[in-house]
């Protein structure tokens, strides 16, 4: 995980082939003390095209098993405004 966009970018192209790509989930470190570039990055793995995206961790998107505003922002960032 990182909070850096270059970084970020080159993990992305890691992955960059047609066909792999789709299999790959990419994670995102949702913690918004480390990383700032959260929505960001989940909006490059969505615009990219890789098949979903694994975010850690639990903790920073749902407060007693009840999503967050974030989450929230979170899923909407993935799916579209209409999910």
């Amino acid at each position: 995980y990182t909070g850096e966009t270059k970084k970020f970018e080159e993990y992305c192209e890691n992955y960059r082939e047609d066909g792999i790509r789709e299999k790959v989930w990419m994670g995102v470190w949702a913690d918004p003390k480390k990383n700032r570039r959260v929505t960001d990055q989940i909006r490059r793995v969505a615009r990219k095209g890789f098949g979903a995206v694994a975010i850690f961790a639990y903790s920073n998107l749902f407060h007693h098993h009840k999503p967050t505003s974030r989450a929230k922002a979170v899923y909407r960032e993935f799916v579209g405004k209409s999910g």
